[in-house]
């Protein structure tokens, strides 16, 4: 049996050090302050996020530069399998259909444009990331197809086919493509479970249980943020769509309360017993103000993720953990990076940009 050093020596020291090149907090600063999209993006010359600066400056376009970042950061997830063992690369695979999935949604989101609502989607489809991730999938059969069985059949023998095929008859009756995008994510988050109880070794395994209920409390609690805010929905019709895992799901009474009425004291404390950290090393700003918005436990939720990503590091090197901690803090930064660079390109002020981190 391969040893967890043979494993995971070489994968600790490569993720390390590109964790190590991480933004610092004060060219974030720099970026946010920034007079300009093109004086932000300068600052992110001869850093990890350089192609963005080299693409931008090709192309004018800040999705393009965003689309080869993706893409990049995809190679180097991908890479990880050479290095390890073919069950751990099954989990490795299963973590990446994050990306995957996200992808598809995109394309399915153009497939209902371009059928059912007339639009033009041309100037849409070069976002798209069509070299394959983990499963092969074309999305120009995808947002070609001209109906939702065309659709359906275009993903025949991939593990969307099911997904998909499920959830079609109520894209036609509803016209929205939200029945399947909540399918996705729901098959994403089973498939990641499913893996990671069947693929790592014991310790492995208690290391990412933590770390992936965490993540579907995140999902969730942003998934009813949307459905409150966004869709007005009830509170039982949102209830249906919750993935059934983490804190949310196994403190339903708290989260009804939450949704409701914005009481979130039960939900916070569900939070806080899953991890050491202390709300007030979480928020600088004072927390009495924003207590009450149901957007704050989003924020607890998400910076818990990271503060146990983080403690990993600190924790036995040679685990699947390292390759947990990169993806969570890889994924924060990258979203960090692109709400300040899209806010520029909208003139935000830096005051209304802080609020959006």
């Amino acid at each position: 049996m391969t040893s967890a050093l043979s494993k995971y020596a070489f994968i600790n020291a490569k993720l390390r050090a590109r964790i190590s090149k991480n933004l610092p907090d004060d060219r974030i600063d720099e970026m946010i302050k920034a007079k300009s999209l093109l004086e932000s993006i300068e600052h992110l010359k001869d850093t990890p996020f350089d192609v963005i600066y080299s693409v931008y400056s090709e192309t004018g376009d800040i999705r393009t530069a965003e689309k080869e970042l993706l893409k990049k950061e995809i190679a180097l997830f991908i890479e990880l399998l050479k290095y390890v063992d073919a069950r751990t690369g099954e989990y490795i695979q299963a973590l990446a259909l994050r990306y995957e999935v996200s992808n598809l949604k995109n394309c399915i989101r153009l497939f209902f444009d371009r059928t059912l609502r007339g639009r033009d989607i041309s100037l849409q489809t070069p976002y798209l990331i069509h070299e394959k991730i983990v499963n092969n999938y074309s999305c120009d059969r995808i947002i070609h197809a001209n109906s939702p069985e065309e659709l359906v059949e275009s993903l025949q023998d991939t593990p969307y086919y099911d997904v998909v095929k499920s959830t079609a008859d109520e894209l036609k009756e509803t016209s929205t493509v939200f029945p399947i995008e909540i399918a996705l994510d729901r098959f994403y988050y089973d498939n990641l479970f499913s893996r990671l109880s069947a693929c790592l070794t014991s310790r492995d395994k208690d290391i990412a249980l933590q770390v992936f209920h965490l993540d579907v409390d995140v999902e969730n609690i942003d998934r009813m943020m949307r459905f409150k805010h966004f869709y007005a929905m009830e509170a039982e019709k949102a209830f249906r769509y919750i993935i059934p895992y983490g804190v949310v799901h196994v403190n339903m009474e708290h989260f009804r309360r939450m949704y409701e009425n914005e009481d979130i004291s039960g939900i916070i404390e569900a939070l806080m017993e899953k991890s050491d950290a202390s709300l007030k090393t979480l928020f600088k700003a004072d927390v009495r103000e924003r207590y009450a918005r149901l957007s704050f436990i989003e924020k607890i939720a998400e910076h818990i993720l990271l503060y146990e990503a983080r403690k990993i590091l600190f924790g036995p090197p040679f685990t699947i953990g390292i390759i947990l901690a990169y993806f969570i803090l890889k994924q924060d930064e990258i979203k960090k990076i692109m709400t300040i660079l899209n806010a520029k390109n909208y003139n935000y002020q830096p005051e209304r940009i802080s609020g959006l981190l």
